[in-house]
């Protein structure tokens, strides 16, 4: 069987205060480096970032932060939206893509075994941690859940973001009540604006993969801007107002005392990839529909972003095969898994 595949995503390396893309993630970034030297006796750390969508409950912005406390070093591994989860080895019953864990496991807490909202997304927020976790062979040790107001508040907050605009972007869904409009050519984004970019997605010859590519451009370009224009007490006052709307378990003191401490981070050991593999094409449909990885290449990431410790071994990694398939039709994906 001949399978066809995407070229690789490229690999990003960013300056970053902020970590979101629908939130500046300034405040995840803040999040993450609050965990280091408040009573937590390991050196490095991992942190799951999910950026919610309301409409739809999906998180269709997940990455994974790595703080090494001993190298001063900040490592991000993107996980792309459409990434092949296999349902049964995750013990959901109708989705198949990464975006869609957290939606369908808040449903189940929430619904067939009636928590409330809070305790429902938790218990969701955990159960993605603790899937990815086992399934990568590192332990991620915290989360941050983000929506999308807080994304335009922070970049009205700042003043706007000067950014050249790629190409002109026309979209519309009112069903989504998403508008995007917006003119090529180097401006200054307000929120909405800044919004309309990182959400749009339609006219991008990798979809989504050519979207991180421009998230993580942008996100550097904001950071450029925000080190240099503002202080460091107005960051920590945008952090306070801001944290009341973000899903975490680290607390706003820790996350306080690290934008202190973290304000003047040397960029050049600050790094972002996108975790291996390519959209991959069905034989018998031809359709691209999911995002796979490549197994060797893949955990070379891990160990490489995500891990400081001793290398984990293939033997270690995806044991439950989470990211594989059993599908009848669905070989494709195996057969590129293991290629």
């Amino acid at each position: 069987m001949e399978v066809k595949r995407a070229s690789s995503a490229t690999i990003l390396k960013v300056v970053i205060v902020l970590l979101s893309v629908l939130i500046v993630a300034l405040v995840v970034f803040a999040v993450v480096e609050s965990i280091v030297g408040k009573g937590i006796d390991k050196p490095s750390y991992n942190i799951m970032v999910m950026g919610l969508d309301d409409a739809s409950n999906s998180t269709d912005v997940m990455m994974i932060a790595h703080v090494d406390e001993n190298k001063g070093t900040l490592s991000i591994l993107q996980i792309p939206r459409d990434l092949y989860i296999n349902k049964a080895v995750g013990g959901y019953k109708n989705i198949s893509k990464a975006n869609s864990m957290y939606a369908a496991s808040f449903s189940y807490f929430k619904n067939t075994l009636a928590q409330g909202n809070n305790q429902a997304r938790e218990s969701a927020l955990n159960d993605v941690r603790n899937q990815f976790s086992e399934a990568l062979g590192v332990n991620i040790d915290f989360y941050v859940l983000l929506d999308t107001d807080s994304f335009v508040y922070i970049i009205d907050k700042i003043g706007g973001v000067e950014y050249d605009v790629p190409v002109d972007m026309d979209y519309d869904d009112d069903v989504q009540d998403l508008h995007i409009h917006l003119k090529a050519g180097k401006q200054k984004l307000n929120g909405d604006m800044a919004e309309q970019l990182i959400r749009y997605r339609t006219g991008y010859t990798k979809g989504d993969l050519d979207r991180m590519d421009l998230r993580a451009n942008f996100i550097n370009e904001m950071v450029k801007q925000v080190m240099k224009n503002i202080p460091q007490d107005s960051l920590i006052s945008i952090a306070t107002e801001l944290y009341g709307s973000v899903v975490t378990n680290a607390k706003i003191g820790e996350v306080i005392d690290m934008i202190k401490s973290v304000y003047g981070t040397d960029s050049s050991k600050v790094s972002i990839a996108t975790i291996a593999g390519s959209p991959v094409q069905d034989p018998e449909t031809e359709l691209w529909g999911y995002y796979c990885i490549k197994k060797t290449k893949a955990l070379e990431d891990v160990n490489k972003y995500l891990n400081s410790g001793e290398e984990i071994k293939i033997e270690n990694f995806d044991k439950k095969g989470l990211f594989t398939s059993k599908e009848s039709g669905k070989e494709y994906i195996d057969e590129y898994y293991s290629s």
